[in-house]
């Protein structure tokens, strides 16, 4: 599939379609919350959720400055391992909140059609020929679920994959996996997120996933696939405190009760797999798809390979959290 432009707008800067990971997310109950906490508080909670946009925008734009001819695809690190970089988007108006990322390799897109027919011909590009694996996708949109029941703004939402024009410059949001997910959002009643049918098209690492369906409206005639998202799993792996107390705290006996109780019981399956684990966890992408495993070795057309790994202290500095001008040590491998 190739991404094509439509004019209109601006001749010189088209509008481009293109297949995308698309999640959408609502806060559930936005309109009480509002009117029994008031602007202020509303505004400093929101200001938190809304974080998450923001320091992913600072943390690319800082990647951008230290690596401008870094582009999304697979890498090599030392080890043998390859790691992912796919670049994350997120807008967000009212208590509407939106998640994407590109389905397909961007570099794909921009190729000569008689230069994609020659890599097509050479097994180490197969990669580009695949979906770009949906972790770190995922791992966003269980990140956002998270935060949001720690400030008290819980979120319901659905991942969906299609073609669509996505614009953050010019707020332009259009294509019909925004539809699909807007559609199985409403059609549920818990926190989380479901994932449409168009979304399972694809490999999902197991640990994203859970089959659990007890949230649906009833009748519901959408593009549910019977899968969401297991956020749990995120949440024990990221945090040191157990999520029901949370959750019944935001419960409240009313309408939204049944909510709640489908959140819990999504948290219960979650913890039922607690102890199963992925093959080969180290290195997750070799692990979960084909066309990086490592029966493959080193046939893999991936980008560059660093000479070491990136340290604590790396780290550190590309999250901003030592000050500018502090030496960052190196360790050879």
């Amino acid at each position: 599939m190739v991404a094509s432009g439509l004019g209109g707008i601006s001749e010189q800067e088209p509008i481009i379609v293109r297949p995308y990971a698309v999640g959408l997310f609502d806060v559930l109950g936005f309109k009480r919350k509002f009117e029994s906490l008031g602007l202020e508080q509303i505004i400093a909670k929101y200001a938190a959720l809304i974080d998450i946009v923001v320091e992913g925008d600072r943390r690319r734009a800082e990647l951008d400055s230290l690596f401008p001819n870094r582009k999304e695809g697979p890498y090599w690190c030392s080890g043998g391992e390859i790691v992912i970089d796919s670049r994350v988007y997120m807008a967000y108006a009212s208590d509407t909140l939106l998640v994407w990322s590109n389905y397909i390799w961007a570099d794909r897109l921009v190729q000569a059609e008689g230069r994609l027919e020659e890599l097509a011909q050479d097994p180490r590009h197969d990669w580009l020929f695949c979906p770009v694996p949906c972790d770190p996708f995922l791992d966003v949109c269980n990140e956002l679920i998270c935060r949001s029941l720690q400030i008290g703004l819980p979120l319901r939402g659905a991942v969906a994959v299609g073609d669509a024009v996505l614009d953050k410059a010019r707020n332009i949001f259009l294509g019909q996996p925004i539809i699909e997910a807007n559609l199985l959002e409403h059609g549920q009643r818990f926190i989380g997120a479901g994932m449409c049918q168009s979304f399972t098209q694809q490999t999902i690492p197991s640990r994203y996933s859970l089959e659990f369906s007890e949230q649906l409206k009833e009748p519901f005639t959408g593009e549910a696939s019977g899968l969401v998202l297991d956020w749990p799993r995120h949440w024990r792996n990221t945090r040191k405190f157990d999520v029901r107390p949370v959750i019944e705290s935001l419960s409240d006996d009313g309408d939204s009760a049944g909510y709640y109780q489908n959140t819990l019981a999504s948290v219960e399956l979650s913890k039922q797999f607690a102890n199963d684990f992925e093959p080969g966890e180290a290195c997750p992408i070799r692990s979960n798809y084909e066309q990086f495993s490592y029966a493959r070795q080193g046939e893999i057309a991936a980008y560059a390979r660093p000479v070491r790994r990136a340290t604590a202290e790396d780290v550190q500095a590309l999250s901003g959290q030592l000050p500018h001008g502090s030496p960052v040590r190196s360790r050879d491998r």
